[in-house]
């Protein structure tokens, strides 16, 4: 190395011979002239991150802490974008750390939040941070950014719920501060400090949701088949899903909307917000849970028991139960988790245009849907297919975010997230739960909030 140093070599080079030659004098314990090496090379070319990387590191090993301090401030910000966003990150954080040691408590949180750039999984570096920051209003912005982040990741963190709690209230935003407060009481319980608070009281009916606020209650992952399974649903022959008569359920059972009844009651204010008129209500005794029927006409029925329920309560399985046998949504209900798996594959080998060379040989299930579906379902499910030629196709993914689009469309109606927790807690759905909190938080339903309030 020392012999290839006395050539004469371009600028960049020769930086990467004394980085080189560096590594070996530091390797057999001559830090000096490896210092020197490496300041030599930093000269020829102070935007190479290695040839940093190691300087700092080494006048930090040596104890220099007010020249790595010196070195990483003047020029971390002036490198290029970085290859290895890790290796940057770990510098900003050897800046940190020299910042720490030198009592430079705001050069040390700035360093910090600059790890957090290039490495945002950074966990215990966020908590430490929002811990540090507390309730100092010179690091509001910085620490409301950090909880919006650790909230995304875990919706029931409690700190963190906690202090946007109080922050919201100060600045006078008492709905979310509320929402926040009702997420806090139900984290509360869930790690073991009490039981589930119970629901905060009955709301006015709200007004009808928007056809566009209707697309923000929709989980990601129950639209990319919506439309597949709403042209299924039109075209699939009424006698493969159950009716009232296979649940049991007969006319006499059903609610009039003008029974003045709290079940008819709620039924026809949450059915107005949510635009399904067409759906019936009927109560069965020693239902545990709603009986959903999606063959035309579409009906929900509940046992006396769940009617009684706290109106709020009420409102979530009726709120949950009317978007779940929407059509685009009915199959997930209609059909057996096996069944649903089955059809879809069986559609996807039918219509999909990578399988039409296999398809004289697909399956016959593919073949017999081919030949009782309408025709214009036919041409709507092979245009959909067509267009959607890249798109990976999940059932069971779908038939959870519908779940999940069904639990947001229900919060929305009963605007009580205890009530809903309540329900998915008793259901043993807790990750249900999880998700359903992640929404609360979310600017879609604290704008819709704010709206409908």
């Amino acid at each position: 190395a020392g012999r290839l140093l006395s050539y004469s070599a371009t600028p960049l080079e020769r930086a990467r011979r004394l980085r080189d030659s560096a590594a070996l004098e530091a390797a057999t314990g001559n830090e000096l002239a490896a210092r020197e090496r490496l300041a030599s090379a930093h000269e020829l070319d102070q935007s190479d991150q290695e040839t940093l990387a190691g300087y700092s590191a080494l006048l930090v090993k040596q104890g220099d802490d007010d020249a790595a301090a010196v070195l990483l401030t003047r020029v971390l910000p002036q490198l290029p974008p970085p290859t290895d966003r890790r290796v940057r990150a770990a510098m900003w954080q050897r800046l940190g750390e020299v910042r720490e040691r030198l009592r430079d408590v705001r050069g040390a949180a700035s360093a910090f939040e600059r790890v957090l750039e290039f490495d945002p999984d950074r966990a215990p570096l966020r908590a430490m941070l929002l811990e540090r920051y507390g309730e100092d209003p010179a690091y509001e912005a910085q620490a409301a950014a950090h909880r919006r982040i650790v909230l995304e990741h875990d919706p029931l963190n409690l700190p963190c719920l906690s202090a946007q709690e109080r922050l919201e209230r100060r600045a006078g935003r008492t709905g979310r501060a509320d929402v926040l407060a009702q997420l806090h009481a139900v984290a509360t319980s869930l790690a073991g400090q009490g039981a589930l608070p119970p629901s905060v009281g009955d709301p006015p009916a709200p007004p009808p949701l928007s056809d566009s606020e209707r697309l923000l209650l929709d989980h990601p992952e129950a639209v990319v088949l919506s439309e597949v399974f709403a042209a299924l649903y039109e075209g699939l022959p009424p006698d493969q899903l159950a009716d009232l008569a296979a649940l049991g359920v007969d006319s006499s059972m059903r609610v009039s909307a003008m029974s003045g009844g709290v079940a008819a009651t709620v039924f026809a204010e949450v059915a107005r917000f949510v635009g399904n008129r067409r759906t019936a209500l009927y109560l069965k005794p020693g239902l545990v849970a709603p009986l959903l029927v999606v063959r035309p006409p579409t009906a929900i029925v509940l046992s006396p028991e769940l009617a009684a329920r706290p109106r709020a309560e009420l409102r979530f399985l009726v709120g949950r139960a009317l978007w779940l046998v929407r059509p685009e949504h009915a199959l997930v209900i209609g059909l057996t988790r096996q069944r649903l798996n089955s059809m879809l594959m069986s559609i996807v080998h039918a219509f999909h245009p990578r399988h039409a060379a296999a398809r004289a040989t697909s399956d016959a299930e593919g073949q017999r849907l081919r030949k009782i579906l309408p025709y214009k379902v036919v041409r709507r499910l092979t245009d959909l297919f067509q267009r959607e030629v890249d798109t990976a196709f999940s059932s069971a993914r779908w038939r959870r975010g519908v779940e999940h689009s069904a639990n947001r469309a229900a919060l929305a109606a009963c605007r009580d997230f205890t009530a809903a927790a309540r329900v998915l807690h008793d259901e043993g759905d807790d990750a249900a739960l999880v998700e359903l909190a992640r929404f609360a938080l979310s600017d879609a339903y604290l704008g819709l909030l704010d709206r409908i309030v």
